[in-house]
Parts: structure tokens; sequence; C-alpha cells
């Protein structure tokens, strides 16, 4: 009987969808399987094709800085109407929303912070807030960013991160 003599198989691991969400994903521009560690290892930036992923603003800042060394400033700096903005929507009623996803005041985060040993003066812009766009309270931090490195005598690095042509 064949029945119990081995033949040659072919081992096919089951990626489960939970098991992708969580390690693989999948390139948008060359649609390849990417696992998330090497993605990260990366830069964010795909190993087959180049395309580069968005980065959210905390790892913008953990790239740049020397490791523990971000202090923020200017955090308490809180966004205004004072136009009572309409754009499809209330400009209040998207700042609610948008702070309730990312947990920021503002497209602009602004600290000091160690490059390479030498402490500056450091500003990054969030695209999740709102595309990242520059409005009274961001152009009001930078103006704080730049006071505040001039006072210190500090270099002033900005990653600007936003939308547009």
């Amino acid at each position: 009987m064949d029945i119990f003599k081995r033949k040659n198989r072919i081992y096919v691991p089951v990626i489960t969808e939970e098991i992708a969400k969580e390690t693989l994903i999948r390139c948008s521009s060359c649609g390849r399987l990417i696992n998330y560690k090497d993605l990260k290892n990366n830069l964010n930036v795909c190993p087959y094709c180049g395309h580069h992923f968005r980065m959210s603003i905390q790892e913008r800042i953990n790239l740049l800085t020397d490791t523990d060394t971000f202090k923020a400033i200017n955090s308490d700096i809180e966004p205004l109407d004072v136009l009572n903005f309409y754009d499809g929507a209330y400009y209040k009623n998207q700042l609610a929303k948008v702070r309730q996803e990312t947990g920021f005041n503002s497209a602009l985060i602004t600290g000091k912070a160690k490059i390479d040993g030498v402490d500056v003066a450091i500003g990054a812009f969030s695209f999740e807030f709102i595309g990242g766009s520059l409005g009274f309270t961001e152009g009001e931090k930078i103006v704080k960013l730049f006071t505040y490195a001039k006072k210190n005598q500090l270099p002033v690095v900005v990653k600007f991160s936003s939308g547009g042509e």
C-alpha cells in the first residue's frame, strides 16, 4: 500500500490576514509585499521600487535627532479661528477632528534637541494635521522657535511636510 509511504510534499506556509496586517505591507506603487520591520529599517522606502511611504511626525523627529533628546517647546499655543473660516466645513470643526485623530494642537511641532551631539532648535510639520498647512498658529510657533534659537544661540532646523506641487 502506498498510503504509508512518504511522498515529497512542498510545505507552503499559510499567511493569515491577521498576521499579514501586522507584519507585511503592500507597496502602493509596485504591489509587492514588504516586511514591516524591513520597511522601517529602510526609512519607509520600498526596497523594490523606491516608493516613499508617509512618515509620521514622531518618526521624522526621531530620524533627525539623537535618541531621547527632543523636548517640545511652545506646545501650548492653540489654533484660533478668528475669521470663522468655512470651506465646505467649519475650520473649528476640522480642528477638533484632526486634534482628536493626531493628538497634536497644530501642524508644527517645535522643540529643542541634539543632532550629532549639537544642541539645535527644531521644528517639524505634520502632514496628518490638515496637510501640514501653515496658518496663524504655525507662524507664531516659527517666530517663537527662532526667538528661542537666537536667545540660546542655537542653529535652527525645520522639516516641512505638506501637499501641493
